[in-house]
């Protein structure tokens, strides 16, 4: 969650938020980048459908 203390912050971090989705949406289809199966954005709140991580979380490797 992004919580920002006027409006120019605001639109900052949604333009941040909006160039992560647009890199995962190239990275399609690699196999070693979580996939990104949708994005709903919608009263300034983005939500992010990810591919299932089977084997635990994405910063232990085993």
């Amino acid at each position: 969650m992004v919580k920002c203390s006027n409006e120019q912050e605001r639109l900052m971090a949604m333009k941040e938020i909006r160039y992560n989705i647009a890199s995962l949406v190239v990275l399609r289809g690699h196999p070693n980048i979580c996939q990104l199966m949708d994005h709903f954005d919608q009263d300034n709140i983005v939500s992010l459908a990810m591919e299932y991580a089977e084997h635990g979380d994405l910063l232990r490797v085993d």
